[in-house]
């Protein structure tokens, strides 16, 4: 319930409440694989690793452990907290993640929609929402090279997902194909002339 208070139940956008609630269904899972103290402390990473989800800014994170840290300062130890803000700090995609016990966990549930394609495009198109401060053409610009950096390794690092990485780059591979498209078929449509314009 606490995570509701600063997450979105928009549908129209990806991060919500009903990503919070997939990723917590997904840990669910691995439930009798983990100690007590670790399913808490990775419930807890996973309600709050989005508090914050500003598009465009990269200090989103960082905002989202304060708020975390706010809400369990006098509930935790100075030890719990930290272990749960590195567990916080696992879930940013494409870049080095903290060495802290069930790390590459969390971090995969993040971003077990790559497996799917429809669903990983549909996601996509929420983002889009959530970036409309953006035009079209700079949007679908800024994720081709978000996604060219992220092929560049794998995509899951846990265990539990590594076997799937070949299927998440295909879909991957398949979806920046498309964007290409899109984005050529953007310029283009930018270059031609206007009736004005071939008038004169």
């Amino acid at each position: 319930q606490n995570c509701k208070k600063f997450i979105s139940t928009d549908e129209n956008i990806f991060h919500n409440v009903k990503h919070i609630k997939k990723m917590i269904s997904q840990l669910k899972m691995y439930k009798s694989e983990l100690s007590d103290t670790d399913y808490k402390r990775l419930y807890i990473a996973i309600c709050y690793h989005d508090a914050v989800s500003k598009p465009g800014n990269n200090d989103n994170k960082e905002k989202s452990i304060d708020i975390f840290k706010k809400d369990f300062a006098r509930i935790f130890s100075e030890d719990e907290l930290n272990k749960i803000t590195q567990l916080i700090k696992c879930t940013t995609t494409g870049s080095d993640i903290p060495k802290v016990k069930h790390g590459e966990l969390i971090h995969d549930l993040n971003i077990l929609f790559y497996m799917d394609y429809e669903t990983f495009r549909n996601n996509d198109i929420k983002i889009r929402t959530e970036y409309s401060h953006l035009t079209p053409l700079e949007y679908y610009e800024y994720r081709l090279k978000y996604f060219k950096e992220l092929i560049k390794s794998n995509i899951y690092i846990s265990e539990y997902y590594d076997k799937f990485n070949s299927i998440a780059i295909k879909n991957i591979k398949k979806y920046m194909k498309e964007i290409k498209e899109l984005i050529k078929t953007m310029k283009t449509i930018q270059t031609e002339p206007t009736t004005e314009e071939t008038a004169i």
